[in-house]
């Protein structure tokens, strides 16, 4: 909706997204054209070469709305994501991760189910205490083509000697 362009190398938006898709996806700083314009974010450089804006109001990768409950990220890499939650009673945590299939959560070790939130970010329930939880992203179908790969792989050789014994 925001006019997102995948032609090109850089992500690449003709206008400037509406704020509060800036903010639930955790965009803190916008690199636009020079001399551009952004309505309610905060002009931080404006150069001939581009403007940068601040949105100051950028929600975390996770958060939660519980009172005294926390969030920490831990690691965070291209399809996984640790983080530690504290919370004296049950809690409900948002994230700004795209709600694909594919993604899975454990939490203390132990799968859970995930929550989809505004359809579209990835959402998931927590229970009291300290929680260790682990998001995972694995493409639909890769486990399978795996699978596939190392059974063809175990095939070659037979494969092979059945291509020889019929050229004999």
């Amino acid at each position: 909706s925001a006019g997102y362009d995948r032609r090109t190398y850089f992500n690449v938006f003709p206008t400037i997204p509406p704020r509060g898709a800036l903010n639930a996806l955790g965009v803190r700083y916008v690199i636009a054209a020079p001399h551009s314009a952004a309505g309610e974010l905060v002009r931080v450089y404006d150069g001939a070469d581009a403007t940068i804006f601040e949105n100051p109001a950028a929600l975390p990768r996770a958060f939660t709305a519980t009172p005294g409950a926390t969030v920490a990220i831990g690691d965070y890499e291209a399809n996984s994501e640790t983080m530690t939650i504290r919370s004296q009673a049950p809690v409900r945590i948002a994230t700004s991760e795209i709600a694909l299939p594919g993604w899975r959560l454990t939490l203390n070790g132990e799968r859970k189910p995930i929550v989809v939130l505004r359809n579209a970010f990835i959402g998931f329930e927590g229970p009291p205490g300290e929680t260790r939880a682990r998001l995972r992203y694995i493409p639909q179908g890769f486990e399978p083509g795996c699978w596939l790969f190392i059974v063809g792989l175990g095939a070659l050789p037979a494969l092979s000697r059945f291509n020889r014994i019929r050229a004999e």
